[in-house]
């Protein structure tokens, strides 16, 4: 019974030291992404209900992040550096705190899409966000690592949508599962399945959606970014 009971033990605290050593792999490959000079990348979302539209961007390191993006009819592109951001609202550049901020009704539209800017993370961050809410993180025989995201990362997923300060939707009829990929040791590209249903409010909304974002171009992108944005963000 002793030998069972050690053996055991032993098995749990071997299975514990693997999953721990897994993330590590996980988060260091994240960070040497986000240590290149620069990268470009694109998300793509197949979706069967809501889902945002394609986006695609570029970012270099301590520099700016270059964000294209579509959501519903909207086309847009955002600027950000540290944790500043600007949009392009109709033919000017507006800051995000200042569209978030704005309870003119006329402006949920835009006052949405701000929150929703103000969440942005380069694809190494967001990427490092993910792991840190996934539980369970295996690595498959391909390399692939997975996991599902634990309750608290699926609110941090839609933090954006609440209504007011106290009005958040409830995600918990919702699962994610998020799946990286590694080459030569850092990040090459990662997706997240989002299905379920999500109170929001009065309604229900059923979401059943996959975006895959892939890295490209690593040390060779360059940043090309408006004059007209970056006096918006020094201002």
């Amino acid at each position: 019974m002793k030998t069972l009971i050690v053996t055991t033990l032993f098995a749990a605290a071997a299975g514990s030291l693997l999953a721990a050593d897994v993330k590590a792999d996980l988060e260091a490959a994240a960070k040497k992404l986000g240590d290149k000079a620069n990268y470009s990348w694109t998300a793509k979302t197949e979706s069967s209900g809501p889902a945002e539209g394609d986006r695609d961007g570029k970012t270099e390191k301590g520099g700016y992040s270059v964000l294209n993006f579509a959501m519903r009819d909207t086309q847009g592109q955002a600027v950000f550096k540290g944790d500043k951001g600007v949009v392009k609202a109709g033919e000017s550049w507006q800051t995000l705190e200042s569209l978030a901020d704005n309870e003119d009704q006329e402006n949920r539209r835009m006052r949405f899409m701000a929150r929703r800017l103000q969440q942005f993370k380069p694809p190494h961050a967001e990427a490092e966000a993910l792991v840190k809410y996934v539980k369970e993180l295996k690595k498959d025989d391909d390399g692939v690592y997975s996991g599902d995201l634990t309750a608290e990362g699926l609110r941090e997923t839609f933090r954006a949508f609440r209504r007011g300060n106290d009005q958040s939707p409830d995600t918990s009829g919702l699962r994610s599962r998020v799946k990286f990929w590694v080459k030569d040791g850092a990040l090459a590209k990662y997706s997240n399945h989002i299905e379920g249903s999500m109170k929001f409010g009065d309604n229900d909304v059923d979401i059943d959606r996959t975006t895959t974002t892939e890295i490209k171009d690593v040390g060779s992108t360059k940043v090309t970014v408006p004059e007209e944005a970056k006096k918006k963000l020094s201002s």
